[in-house]
């Protein structure tokens, strides 16, 4: 027996790695979403959270950006809502929830459009490619991680989901929404 057989350890390689991260954290951030009352989600409880449309809306405008920065064709379809709505530093105005607010499961299925184009994605490139700086960076110039190989921006864009995530479970806390 192996080393790497040992308390059933595989290695799955770094493809392997940022594909279960992702599939990791989308469930239980959407399943978090899911349990706020469907007429709470787009208030804001506290001035410093986001309301949790906002926060979801966020996280799939970043994951389309960033896949659009990589994969450049694979993916014509744009967001089908206003991406103002899902600023999570400035609530949207009045006159923009009037307009017409997206129904949160077809924010959910926006999401899981992208999250599946990302992995469509991701599965095409080789190991060699992981490693490769992009072409065309969807960062400012200024920026530290601008630079970085696309396993990195994957990285990245896990964390900042991650980030949302905990975002998303104190607004749950704070309701006294049961989580599952």
């Amino acid at each position: 027996m192996g080393a790497d057989a040992f308390f059933g350890y595989q290695d799955i390689g770094e493809r392997g790695f940022i594909e279960w991260s992702l599939g990791y954290t989308m469930d239980p951030i959407i399943e978090c979403f899911q349990v706020v009352p469907e007429g709470q989600r787009w208030e804001r409880v506290l001035d410093k959270l986001s309301a949790p449309c906002c926060i979801l809306g966020h996280i799939a405008l970043n994951e389309e950006d960033l896949l659009k920065g990589f994969a450049q064709g694979i993916t014509e379809r744009k967001c089908p809502f206003p991406r103002e709505l899902f600023d999570v530093f400035r609530p949207p105005t009045e006159g923009q929830l009037k307009e017409g607010i997206p129904d949160s499961s077809k924010l959910v299925d926006y999401w899981r459009t992208v999250r599946a184009e990302t992995l469509t994605y991701l599965r095409k490139l080789t190991p060699e490619e992981l490693r490769q700086r992009p072409a065309k960076s969807i960062l400012r110039d200024g920026d530290g991680n601008r630079d970085n190989p696309i396993r990195e921006f994957f990285i990245m864009a896990i964390q900042h989901q991650n980030c949302h995530w905990g975002e998303l479970r104190a607004i749950c806390k704070i309701l006294g929404v049961p989580m599952r």
